[in-house]
C-alpha cells in the first residue's frame, strides 16, 4: 500500500552543541491510486501537527490550507500524468521559514518551462488544467523537472506568514 519514513527531530540547545539541530522531514511511498492526494493531505497534516507540538510559534493556519492545496495538486499529477512509485517528501527549511515538497514519479511526463499564466489556469469550464497555476499562486517558489535517470520530480516551497 504505501510506506512511510518520518524523521522528526526536535531542536537541540545550542548552548550544549554547536552542530545545528537537523531540518524536520517526513518521506511517504504513495500507493498509485485516487486516494493518493488524501493520504498525503493527511500525512503532511499530521507533520505540521508535529512540528507545531515541538514548535508552538510555527503555528500558521494559512500555511497548514496552503500546503494541503499543493500537496493534492502535485500528488494528483504525479499520479494521474507519471508512473508509479510516487514519493513525496517534505522539510521544514533550515531557515526556518517555511516548508519544502518533493514529489518523485517514475514517469517521463514532459515539464512545463513555467508557471502557466491566467488564461491556461481555468474559467473554459474545463475540469482539469487549473492544478499547476494555483501551485504558482500558494507557493513562493516551485519547479517540474526531471529526476535522472529517469522520472519526474515536482516541488514546492511555501513560506510562513
Amino acid at each position: 500500500m504505501y510506506t512511510r519514513d518520518v524523521a522528526f527531530v526536535s531542536g537541540v540547545d545550542s548552548a550544549r552543541s554547536r552542530e545545528p539541530a537537523p531540518a524536520p522531514r517526513a518521506t511517504w511511498r504513495l500507493p498509485d491510486t485516487p486516494a493518493a492526494a488524501r493520504l498525503a493531505r493527511g500525512f503532511v497534516a499530521e507533520f505540521l501537527r508535529n512540528l507545531r507540538h515541538d514548535r508552538p510559534d510555527h503555528h500558521d493556519p494559512d500555511l497548514d490550507h496552503r500546503t494541503s492545496l499543493v500537496v493534492s495538486e502535485l500528488v494528483t499529477n504525479a499520479v494521474v500524468h507519471g508512473q508509479p512509485p510516487v514519493d513525496l517528501s517534505v522539510v521544514w527549511t533550515a531557515a526556518d521559514t517555511g516548508l519544502r515538497i518533493d514529489v518523485h514519479d517514475r514517469g517521463d511526463a514532459p515539464s512545463p518551462s513555467a508557471a502557466p499564466s491566467a488564461s491556461e489556469g481555468g474559467d473554459t469550464g474545463e475540469e482539469s488544467g487549473r492544478g499547476l497555476f494555483l501551485v504558482s499562486l500558494m507557493a513562493a517558489r516551485w519547479g517540474i523537472g526531471p529526476r535522472l535517470p529517469y522520472g519526474t520530480h515536482a516541488w514546492a516551497e511555501l513560506r510562513t506568514a
